[in-house]
């Protein structure tokens, strides 16, 4: 009975220790947990500030974007816009050029016909000084040339 008794305390000494042992061991493992929690939390707040800042930054971005393309298009309506006009004024350029031509040939028409009249006046003058003995005529009274 003895022998039993010293074994059960031994088995109970060796139970005790392997009950501290299991227990610092789920001590460890509950510290470890915590731990790994800990940094899981703080993980996940990092990634939730990190994609609460990439979606701003999308916002911005589409925002910055769309602003662009405003630009652009009213870029190419004022480009558009500048072109019909310097359209309408090569037209109305070429316009006032033709009629510049034409204005020039006539005035050089008339020119031409008037040096062609004066020519045909001075050789009737001359002409009529030859026929008169170089007497001018003015009026019905005719006077002698010098």
């Amino acid at each position: 009975f003895g022998l039993q008794v010293k074994d059960l305390k031994e088995s109970i000494a060796i139970n005790e220790r392997a009950l501290a042992d299991v227990s610092n061991t789920g001590a460890t493992f509950k510290r470890q947990q915590a731990s790994v929690m800990e940094k899981f939390q703080r993980i996940e707040h990092q990634a939730a500030l990190k994609l609460e800042a990439a979606a701003s930054y999308v916002e911005e971005a589409l925002k910055s974007k769309e602003a662009v393309e405003a630009e652009n298009a009213a870029a190419a309506a004022k480009a558009a816009e500048d072109e019909a006009v310097i359209r309408c004024i090569r037209e109305r350029m070429q316009d006032l050029q033709a009629a510049h031509d034409s204005t020039v040939r006539n005035v050089l028409d008339k020119y031409a016909m008037l040096r062609q009249t004066v020519a045909e006046h001075n050789r009737a003058l001359q002409q009529l000084f030859k026929a008169t003995g170089n007497r001018s005529i003015i009026g019905n009274n005719f006077m002698q040339v010098v």
